[in-house]
């Protein structure tokens, strides 16, 4: 299998991200050599604009201290520029101008930049669905590392966004800026383009960037130093070649009410394109940068501590993205001490891009009919636990807009939302309904990119789990998101679960049950396993990269096969109760996949518990299930209920049986077959107990199996 486990104030609030170094950083290929604090491979040339040269010494992270009355915050003694704007002139240019040739742009097998891409997108075509509707993706958040390490990722955002029926006509971009602090624009009219000469050029919207040089610094030089915007360019040439581009490289800035004011400025200015249905929004950003040269390091676990960071990461910019309002100055607070401490060397891009559409969506798009949750349940909660396989305990078969004004707001806090919604932060795809969607595309590490073949590609490549032991690798990590206004069950009425995630997601999600079964079975006291222990990973750290869909309260049937397809384990769970007051405790996707994998591996009665040397012979199925909803004999028989694609569960006054989707596939029942055997073979009553005194409820189903990944 993938898996192989070989063992409000007026005082001003200051961001710095100085300490980390930049993503141009790549890992030495070779894992049993200790890198040095240059970790680029002997020999290779190093991208311009290097942030930290060989040998001098990191910047600390800036302190913030407050007074007593904490209302008070003390400035460093090197601030970025805090002044209302000025326009900043540099030398004009008619064109930027980007060397395409530089190592930045290194590709594969000897491949042109043209060629390289047609593989990366095809890779995305084959394995990297957002399943989602393309003309409802608003945003994107893409890497920006060399095209070899971060392209395969970058790729398959903007593959999402090829072929829509609303051709992109205008893209505003958020890059990071690795050398300097303030938010820069450019003055040129055009970029070169990446085919060469004589080949149409990359257009800027000079219009929109003239309405941002009073709040922005205009400088032309830093647009072809900055690998975050240059990187994007052949990407953007290839979905849409003629394209309007918005530029903007940010770097770390002051909150002060000032800077804010002139954010909110910009803002304004961003929104008025927003609502242009041919206009979405792009950030750059690699998420953390640990060990090796870098400065914030991990000691333990590295492989899924770094994964750990980056969700926090994740969640930090979600909450942003559909987050939830509360004391503003606390907030601001809050915000600063986590863009202080994160190792994302784009944090500031992500954090505004957030805050942008957060504010965007506010004004622009109605709430979602259906929050991240499912909800409309009118039926039975249904069981807590329940063994969803068709036969009896012997069978070894399976179961299974107009435009408006904007607000000129310059207040020092960048809330949006509804002062009724939750103030939980924790808990926003909970407690709220989002007006904006995340889907995560693809995440990797550069260690790990070592180790993807892209001409034999598979998609477990990218969550085989690897031993990182040497904390002198330097590990920079790349994800791409799309930001959607299709809500995972996309039609409350339908109540269908296909779209509910991305195929990356799917990936995820099963990467979770087959690391915490690995767990489970190394849990054992049995002498055999003690060669395993070492590996055992700590069930904090058994999370996969944060998404948003894996908080949805849905039911979860984990069911186990032996490689011959017979069945192994199957217990799971159709109950979605929502009466608690312990919203933390909720019942998620996430925590069913972990809960339920456990009980099917070793409590399902009818088999013995499983033993750690059949963990590579099985294979993993996860099905997600809607909540129960009531219906009668003749809507079964009619439309309402769909054969393999919904579980059915019979009640009387005596016993109760479920049947998930897949038992009509695998043992090709029709309508009457499939019910008669709940009852007989499931409940033990007679083929026809559902005729009379019993209850029929039925749930959507969607199932994510290790056997359906394309390969």
């Amino acid at each position: 299998m993938y898996n192989d486990y070989q063992s409000s104030t007026q005082d001003s609030f200051q961001y710095s991200n100085n300490s980390r170094g930049s993503s141009r950083y790549v890992p030495n290929t070779d894992y049993n050599v200790n890198t040095s604090v240059n970790a680029y491979p002997v020999n290779q040339q190093y991208p311009v604009n290097q942030q930290y040269p060989v040998n001098q010494q990191y910047p600390v992270n800036q302190q913030y201290l407050y007074n007593n009355n904490n209302t008070h915050i003390v400035q460093p003694a090197i601030q970025p520029k805090t002044s209302p704007k000025t326009p900043h002139k540099t030398p004009p240019k008619a064109e930027l101008h980007i060397d395409y040739t530089s190592s930045w742009f290194e590709t594969e097998n000897g491949l042109s930049i043209h060629d390289y891409l047609r593989l990366l997108f095809t890779i995305s075509h084959k394995h990297f669905s957002s399943n989602c509707e393309k003309d409802t993706i608003k945003g994107i958040i893409v890497p920006h590392a060399g095209l070899r390490y971060s392209g395969l990722c970058a790729a398959t955002a903007y593959y999402a966004l090829r072929h829509r029926k609303k051709h992109i006509k205008r893209i505003i971009l958020f890059c990071t800026n690795h050398s300097e602090s303030d938010i820069f624009t450019t003055s040129a009219k055009t970029v070169n383009s990446f085919t060469g000469a004589g080949s149409y050029p990359i257009e800027i919207d000079t219009k929109t960037m003239h309405k941002l040089e009073p709040y922005t610094t205009v400088n032309n030089d830093i647009f072809e130093k900055e690998h975050s915007f240059f990187m994007q360019l052949p990407f953007i040439e290839a979905i849409t070649p003629k394209v309007k581009l918005v530029p903007l490289i940010i770097g770390p800035i002051t909150f002060n009410k000032a800077n804010i004011a002139r954010i909110y400025k910009i803002f304004n200015i961003l929104i008025d394109l927003l609502q242009d249905e041919n206009t979405v929004i792009i950030c750059t950003s690699d998420l953390s940068h640990v060990n090796g040269h870098f400065p914030t390091k991990v000691n333990s676990y590295i492989y899924h501590s770094i994964r750990s960071k980056d969700s926090e990461t994740l969640k930090f910019i979600y909450n942003k993205l559909n987050g939830t309002k509360g004391k503003r100055n606390m907030d601001i607070i809050q915000d600063i001490s986590e863009l202080n401490n994160s190792a994302s060397c784009g944090i500031v891009a992500m954090y505004l891009f957030a805050k942008l559409l957060n504010l965007f969506s506010s004004k622009y798009i109605k709430r979602s009919s259906v929050s991240s949750s499912s909800n409309g349940s009118n039926g039975s909660n249904g069981s807590k636990s329940s063994n969803g396989s068709n036969k009896s305990n012997k069978s070894n078969k399976s179961n299974k807009s107009n435009k408006s004004s904007i607000s000129k707001s310059t207040s020092t806090s960048f809330d949006s939302t509804d002062s009724n919604e939750s103030t939980n932060n924790k808990n926003t795809s909970i407690t709220s309904k989002p007006r904006l969607f995340t889907r995560t595309l693809c995440y990797y590490t550069s260690l790990q990119r070592e180790q993807i073949d892209l001409i034999n590609f598979t998609p477990f490549q990218l969550v085989k789990t690897i031993d990182i032991s040497n904390i002198s690798l330097s590990s920079v990590s790349y994800v791409s998101i799309a930001i959607t206004t299709q809500p995972y069950i996309r039609n409350q009425k339908l109540r269908k679960l296909d779209t509910i995630m991305s195929n990356f997601e799917k990936l995820a999600l099963l990467t979770l049950a087959r690391e915490q079964l690995f767990n489970t079975l190394i849990s054992s006291n049995d002498n055999l396993y003690n060669n395993y222990k070492k590996s055992k990973i700590p069930t904090a750290l058994l999370s996969p990269i944060y998404s948003q869909v894996f908080q949805c309260n849905l039911g979860v049937f984990v069911t186990i096969y032996n490689n011959n397809g017979t069945l192994r384990g199957c217990i799971g769970t159709t109950d979605i109760s929502k009466d608690t007051e312990d919203i933390e405790n909720i019942p998620t996707i996430e925590s069913n996949v972990s809960k339920y994998v456990q009980e099917s591996a070793m409590h399902d009665t009818r088999f013995k518990p499983l033993d750690i040397s059949e963990y590579n012979s099985i294979n993993l199925s996860i099905t997600i299930l809607n909540s129960l909803k009531q219906i009668t004999i003749s809507q079964y028989f009619g439309d309402r209920f769909v054969l393999g694609r919904d579980g059915i569960l019979v009640k009387n006054n005596k016993t109760s049986g479920f049947f998930l989707p897949s038992v009509a596939k695998e043992f090709n029942y029709d309508k009457k077959a499939l019910i008669e055997a709940l009852c007989a073979d499931k409940m033990g009553q007679h083929h026809d107990c559902y005729i009379n005194n019993a209850m029929l409820y039925y749930n959507e189903g969607y199932e994510v199996s290790e056997k359906l990944i394309i390969l």
